[in-house]
């Protein structure tokens, strides 16, 4: 069964094929069609092939639906490159862990994200972000990656109880 939205109105409906979407919308303008079963076998077959912690990229696909069924699927960490992107997962999936991996500072952003948000872990693009994180009190592990030297860090900040 497909779930098809009408990206003007916002209309969502299953179908059981893209025919009957056609015959009974008559689109004139985009429709966005997912495939939930798909979805569901695909994060399946991911996490039985990976061993690590999976994080599903906000940015690739925002569409409500697909981060429902991917927390339906058992993803719980999600990759957010925005504010919007946070609330957004926030309010659709309450217990998933968001990480702020936004390599470029935005000024206030990191702050709103750990302070309104409760994001707790972080990407920064050097090892002096850090620094910065800890000296305005945030208890969170960060990610740096360092491109020059080709290796990749993982920090713990703050008080290691939090």
């Amino acid at each position: 069964m497909e779930v098809c939205s009408h990206l003007l109105n916002t209309e969502t409906r299953a179908f059981t094929t893209v025919g009957e979407m056609l015959r009974s919308w008559q689109p004139r303008e985009p429709v966005y069609c997912i495939y939930p079963h798909v979805y569901l076998e695909s994060t399946e077959a991911f996490f039985n092939g990976f061993p690590g912690r999976v994080l599903y990229a906000v940015k690739a696909n925002d569409e409500p639906a697909v981060i429902r069924l991917l927390f339906q699927a058992g993803v719980r960490h999600f990759d957010c490159a925005s504010l919007p992107e946070i609330e957004l997962v926030t309010a659709l999936c309450p217990n998933a862990t968001r990480y702020f991996m936004i390599p470029v500072a935005v000024r206030g952003a990191a702050e709103a994200a750990f302070h309104k948000c409760g994001v707790r872990h972080f990407m920064v693009d050097h090892l002096s972000g850090l620094d910065r994180r800890t000296a305005r009190g945030y208890s969170s592990s960060a990610q740096s990656n360092q491109v020059a030297r080709g290796s990749r860090t993982f920090c713990r900040c703050g008080n290691p109880a939090a």
